[in-house]
């Protein structure tokens, strides 16, 4: 649940998220709740939710951050329906030059999908690092291989499996996110998990009334195979940059 507040003796709102009664209960859901704070808080970047603060007050466990005007990316797609193409590809570009910071802190998401993207005047905000793992810390490490985490439409494949992941698997998440953009909805959906799994793993994206200088970038990210995706968001970020240049 999460409120605005204010903190005492400050000025300003925050955003205060409480941890559901609920969940409170399951120890694997305490951790990763302050591992959400732990992670996050150690990030600073415009393009990245500022975490301000996280505990446990009275039984209630919270985790304060800079409180948002504006509206997420899901809600903005669901006014707007498909965007023009220059349109997109700054929002891609503005995601990616968070993921790129995040990266460099060895933080990779795991779980980018439109309603962790809050759209601002000042741009796009990336909020939800609750999935997330930091490279360099195994201590935060709560999850094991042959688990299965994150929004099943935004996956890649090797979450499906149950793989270690890296980098790649949010490159791959953020071309989901540019396919909805272009497209209005996202290119593999489905009744049931096991409907959606099987598209991710071995259906290929309709790409037929995409412009084919994004096919050429998003079948790059949205490669089966993680070797053949792009290698980082820098790289990513070059062949947007190129592109945006010319539409």
């Amino acid at each position: 649940i999460v409120y605005r507040a204010l903190r005492r003796g400050r000025r300003g709102f925050v955003a205060l998220k409480i941890l559901h009664t609920n969940l409170a209960e399951d120890i694997n859901f305490v951790k990763r709740f302050h591992r959400e704070g732990e992670t996050a808080q150690g990030l600073r970047h415009p393009r990245i939710v500022r975490i301000l603060d996280h505990g446990e007050y009275e039984g209630k466990h919270y985790l304060a951050m800079e409180f948002l005007k504006g509206k997420g990316l899901d809600d903005y797609l669901r006014e707007k329906g498909a965007l023009e193409e220059g349109k997109a590809l700054r929002i891609i570009w503005e995601v990616a030059e968070g993921l790129f910071y995040a990266h460099e802190k060895g933080v990779i998401h795991r779980d980018l999908k439109p309603g962790n993207i809050i759209i601002t005047r000042e741009g796009v905000k990336l909020v939800d690092f609750g999935l997330a793992r930091n490279l360099y810390s195994e201590e935060t490490r709560l999850t094991l291989t042959g688990t299965v985490m994150g929004t099943p439409e935004y996956m890649a494949p090797e979450q499906f499996r149950g793989e270690e992941v890296d980098g790649r698997a949010d490159i791959y998440s953020l071309g989901v996110i540019l396919y909805e953009l272009l497209q209005s909805t996202p290119p593999f959906t489905g009744s049931t998990l096991g409907e959606i799994m099987r598209k991710h793993l071995y259906e290929e994206p309709d790409y037929s009334r995409i412009n084919p200088l994004l096919v050429n970038i998003l079948r790059k990210m949205l490669s089966k195979e993680r070797n053949q995706r792009y290698s980082s968001v820098s790289e990513l970020m070059e062949d947007i940059g190129k592109i945006i240049e010319e539409i």
